[in-house]
């Protein structure tokens, strides 16, 4: 049998860390079995070319496919695709910055409502030797209440505070909806977790149920990514293995136990003080999250065990909070559009009395059409190119990604790199505007077809091995490589936006409304707030409309979540919510496949 052999791995924040494994895996396998994340979309299948690192040693030389995804600038500072790299002996690898965390829209102090938990001061008789009387019976009427919800700890404690003699004891009763919880001498702490399941991010919120604050909110990368950047890589990966689903169960719940135990360190909490959790997310994640089968969504119909608003005990999943407490999954609609659609819907007061549109953009965008009330909901497959996965420079929202793009006849092409400096790639958001830029400058037409106009300092036409290529440069020269953005990229984005407008003007018109009577468009999740709406109304992924009724709202999902923790009202909406939706499969309408051919065009 082989020896193991050392890999040491280096980050930008001056960690280093030594991995043992055995020669012959690829340092994807590596890195990944170690918990790093170095990057792509492909779930390690060598695929996309996106999973770069820095690598020296003993690894194996670059292959040809390798060398055609990476830049002369890329293989001369040592870069190599980690999928491809195989590891033979010792080695170093230096890992790319962490990725950018955008704000999401609810910080710690948030208020969302005047909670639910009261604490109730009560005088506990002592034990008269004469009469005695147990402890739970005494509490039972010092409180005045028929039953109370309290775990054995709690009359153990109360054990070893009673005994003959003792005067009255003065305690604290945590009152939850009503329900007796919790009593002790200490004055007892109530919170509530919410979770947004996300696909690529997870967010987690502790909430204290009494006063309705948000006091601390933690959000990690899905662990679940190195199985495939999107819900169905993951389902496919369930099918060909029989450990499969259990294996994407545990993943998530570490990586939920991990932001649990982040916001107890953060607060001085422990488990036992969260005594109830609420769930968003889409359907594949939910069912993920609770362990369960996902073959529903591997074929048509796509149908998952479960819609309605569901509770199941944390101990049945091992999510470390109280044991005693309760998770409750926010209802779900149908096919790929989940709890964090209707999570959503929570944010918009008037969603039953004004027109208006809800769109969130991602690998599996979900549509939201409502008329005075009426609600019509899809999902649309749009792929992840406009979240900058799948194209050619492509990259997540990290330093070094373009993330806006500029032009004008009179100033010419501006780019802004997040983090400051040069350009590593493009996000998605950056995609988008570049998109929107290309069209207005003339290098592309409204068919999406590259336009030579000749070179100049900051763009020119090349060939590659796909076709036409567009290469973007420094004005001033600086960049170490150009960006290259090919006619390949371009169709992904218009397939991308053929698919969500497709999606828009179908449920548009199953809700009788056009254009000029929508009142507003809003765009959830984190990527929406850097989104430009005069872009988005310009590739036509967006009806015309007047831009002031375009409305980023955030992780909104997130906040319904909270919304939903906090009041037992939101609940209850958002059941009303669910029971009001009509769910539209797309592929089912006789002319969903000519209206997305219309909509490829610009």
């Amino acid at each position: 049998m082989s020896d193991p052999v050392k890999i040491q791995v280096n980050t930008t924040d001056g960690k280093q860390r030594v991995l043992w494994t055995l020669p012959g895996k690829s340092l994807w396998e590596v890195l990944t079995e170690g918990g790093y994340h170095p990057g792509g979309t492909c779930g390690g299948h060598g695929i996309c070319g996106k999973c770069r690192v820095k690598a020296t040693g003993d690894i194996s030389p670059m292959d040809e496919i390798e060398q055609n995804w990476l830049l002369p600038g890329e293989i001369n500072r040592g870069e190599r695709v980690a999928c491809r790299c195989i590891v033979w002996g010792s080695a170093e690898v230096y890992l790319p910055d962490e990725m950018y965390t955008p704000k999401h829209g609810l910080d710690p102090g948030t208020k969302m409502g005047l909670g639910r938990a009261t604490c109730r001061r009560v005088l506990l008789p002592g034990l008269d030797p004469q009469e005695p009387v147990p402890v739970y019976q005494r509490l039972k009427n010092a409180l005045g209440m028929d039953d109370l919800m309290l775990p054995v700890d709690t009359l153990q404690e109360l054990s070893r505070m009673d005994r003959i003699g003792r005067p009255s004891l003065e305690v604290n009763a945590l009152v939850l909806d009503g329900t007796i919880w919790r009593v002790s001498r200490e004055y007892p702490k109530a919170y509530g977790l919410a979770l947004d399941v996300g696909t690529t991010s997870l967010w987690a919120g502790l909430i204290d149920l009494e006063s309705g604050e948000t006091v601390a909110i933690s959000s990690q990368l899905n662990m679940q990514r190195v199985y495939g950047a999107d819900i169905i890589s993951r389902v496919s990966y369930c099918l060909e293995h029989f450990n499969g689903p259990d294996e994407l169960h545990q993943v998530l719940i570490n990586n939920i136990n991990a932001m649990i135990e982040d916001l107890l360190d953060r607060t001085g909490a422990f488990p036992e003080d969260i005594y109830e959790t609420v769930v968003v997310g889409n359907p594949v994640m939910i069912h993920f999250f609770l362990g369960l089968p996902t073959t529903g969504f591997a074929s048509h119909p796509y149908q998952g065990l479960f819609v309605d608003q569901l509770t199941v005990a944390p101990a049945s999943l091992n999510l470390q909070v109280n044991r005693s407490g309760k998770v409750i999954i926010l209802p779900q609609v149908n096919g790929f559009v989940g709890a964090d659609t209707i999570s959503c819907l929570l944010n918009i007061a008037d969603w039953d009395k004004s027109s208006f549109i809800l769109l969130d953009i991602g690998t599996n965008g979900e549509v939201v059409v409502g008329n005075q009330g009426k609600l019509w909901a899809t999902s649309a497959a749009a792929g992840p190119a406009l979240e900058g996965g799948h194209i050619r420079c492509g990259m997540r929202a990290s330093e070094g990604a373009i993330d806006r793009v500029v032009f004008s006849e009179e100033d010419g092409w501006h780019y802004r790199v997040i983090g400051g400096g040069y350009p590593r790639g493009i996000c998605g958001s950056g995609v988008i505007d570049l998109t929107a830029a290309l069209l207005k400058s003339g290098w592309i037409d409204k068919y999406g077809t590259i336009i030579d106009k000749g070179d100049d300092r900051t763009i020119a036409v090349q060939m590659g091995s796909d076709g036409a290529e567009l290469v973007l440069r420094d004005p001033d020269g600086n960049w170490p490589a150009p960006i290259i953005f090919s006619q390949e990229d371009i169709r992904k984005v218009q397939l991308a936006k053929a698919a969500l407008r497709t999606a828009v003007d179908l449920l548009m018109e199953k809700a009788g409304l056009r254009a000029d009577n929508i009142q507003h468009i809003y765009l959830a999740g984190a990527f929406g707030n850097f989104l430009d709406a005069v872009n988005l109304v310009a590739l036509g992924l967006l009806p015309q409309v007047k831009l002031d009724i375009i409305l980023p709202i955030g992780n909104a999902a997130a906040s319904g979540a909270v919304a939903a923790l906090v009041s037992l009202a939101k609940r209850q909406e958002a059941s009303r919510i669910q029971g009001g939706i009509n769910y539209v499969e797309l592929a089912n309408l006789a002319n969903f496949q000519s209206r997305f051919l219309e909509q490829m065009n610009f």
